[in-house]
């Protein structure tokens, strides 16, 4: 916050300008603190690495095999792999990030939009957190049971989703 532009505030005397540049600089500052290391130099590798986890995804996303009950598609890998190689945080900022993305591209910023990311960027809380517990190494076992596990919450919460969708919208949703 030491770099505000206190002459652009004071030039202006707006409060809500003032305001955006405080959260701005908050947002940022805590950004390169998480992507720094114990020499606060900045961890390029990662940031890239989180930046084309989240594209795959938002690709991924648009491809997809369409059966009469259920969609199958790839997006959640992304969001596994970087769960599994950088941890929660990576995972969450992959799955809401990158579905965001994917919801500004297929269909624009609705009221709803936020019941969509969820599910995926609790996927990548839940695979990145467990990653992190057992120091990174995972067994085959343990990594198909994360999955199945992380695709049956996200499956939810999906179902949430659409329901409270439904009621937003008031559209009729079938109940089996």
């Amino acid at each position: 916050i030491s770099e505000l532009p206190y002459e652009a505030i004071r030039e202006n005397d707006n409060i809500e300008k003032m305001w955006y540049y405080i959260c701005i600089f908050r947002f940022l500052d805590y950004e390169r603190s998480f992507f720094m290391n114990k020499n606060r130099r900045m961890k390029t590798q990662t940031l890239v690495l989180c930046a084309l986890l989240m594209a795959m995804h938002v690709v991924l996303s648009f491809f997809s095999i369409n059966l009469p009950i259920m969609k199958i598609n790839f997006s959640p890998l992304p969001i596994v792999v970087g769960g599994l190689l950088f941890g929660p945080v990576v995972g969450f900022l992959v799955g809401f990030l990158g579905s965001f993305l994917y919801q500004l591209l297929s269909y624009g910023l609705m009221s709803t939009t936020i019941l969509w990311m969820i599910p995926h960027a609790v996927r990548g809380v839940i695979v990145g957190a467990y990653a992190k517990r057992k120091k990174y190494k995972l067994g085959k076992v343990e990594l198909i049971l994360l999955v199945i596990i992380s695709s049956l919450v996200a499956t939810l919460l999906n179902t949430v989703g659409m329901y409270i969708d439904s009621l937003v919208w008031k559209y009729e949703v079938d109940i089996v």
